[in-house]
């Protein structure tokens, strides 16, 4: 009995991982048709294209983790469903999950929101994070506009990030194979096509975003200088490259334990200069401008250990 439990439940969390799978692909894929059609046009009903993009992401990243790690995806299961769901083999004869499958088939019990499916998926892709962090970290408040609100105004930026971003999470999920059925993009050459462009046209990104840093260097007639100190985990100062000044990166703290003991390095994925206006997105754009993007934090694991236990 206790076999034939567990069979079905893995049949349950299949037909949650899939459903969730199919509408993320049909977001997406009307997503790029319609930001194929807006580039034949100057960007008109771009609020869609963003809609449909971040909302298929959303959908993705909780079919992944249904997929992965099933029961996370419900934040208030009850203590009866959770052991249930993680050892059916020790439930007694007789045990059935029918008092509360019907409401996770029909999405009643309460799911994750986006930065919790997000937050999940940096712990099933840790070597994902620094990549694709800067940009989903825009889904959450794009997702929210775009379905409750209206942008005031269309920068056409943020809708690129957002379509390079869909489309590395879905191609992500294909190369990964993390659905054991079919999983098909519509229109693979257009998504190699947009994550090209993006990359190709970072370069000329970051060099515009310097000359320009560079302009207004010219004018600055005063040294600005601060320091976070060591206890400030996720952003840290950064001598600027083009002012010369100190700025601030953006990260994340991480911790590794190896066979030669801990080591902690603050992982850099933004970077910003209220000097001369330099902005830069990505890891990838800091290193186009000769940022490193790791710093190792080792003299700070003390201070790392003591926040850690008053931050449990």
């Amino acid at each position: 009995m206790s076999e034939e439990l567990g069979k079905y439940l893995n049949r349950i969390s299949d037909d949650i991982a899939k459903s969730l799978q199919d509408t993320a692909l049909d977001y997406f894929n009307l997503g790029i048709r319609l930001y194929q059609d807006g580039r034949k046009r100057p960007w008109q009903g771009f609020q869609t294209v963003l809609g449909n993009l971040s909302i298929a992401c959303e959908l993705l990243l909780k079919a992944i983790i249904a997929r992965k790690m099933f029961s996370c995806l419900y934040p208030n299961l009850s203590k009866e469903a959770l052991a249930m769901l993680h050892y059916p083999e020790a439930m007694p004869p007789g045990a059935t999950p029918n008092v509360f499958i019907g409401d996770l088939r029909n999405f009643t019990e309460k799911v994750i929101d986006i930065s919790q499916a997000i937050s999940y998926f940096y712990q099933l892709y840790p070597d994902k994070k620094q990549e694709f962090k800067p940009h989903l970290s825009l889904l959450a408040p794009i997702r929210n506009i775009a379905v409750h609100a209206a942008f005031p105004e269309f920068q056409k930026y943020h809708l690129e990030r957002v379509a390079y971003i869909a489309c590395k999470l879905f191609q992500l999920a294909k190369d990964d194979e993390v659905f054991k059925w079919l999983f098909m993009i519509s229109n693979q050459q257009e998504i190699d096509s947009i994550i090209k462009r993006y990359d190709d046209e970072r370069v000329t990104k970051v060099h515009k975003a310097i000359e320009q840093a560079k302009i207004k260097s010219k004018s600055l007639d005063f040294l600005y200088a601060w320091n976070f100190g060591s206890n400030e985990w996720e952003m840290r100062d950064e001598k600027c490259p083009v002012c010369k000044n100190d700025a601030i990166c953006y990260g994340y703290t991480e911790e590794d334990e190896t066979e030669d003991g801990i080591s902690l390095w603050f992982v850099k994925d933004q970077f910003e200069c209220d000097n001369c206006g330099l902005v830069l997105d990505d890891a990838d754009e800091l290193e186009l401008a000769g940022i490193e993007t790791s710093d190792d934090l080792e003299p700070y694991l003390e201070e790392w250990f003591e926040y850690k236990a008053a931050n449990k």
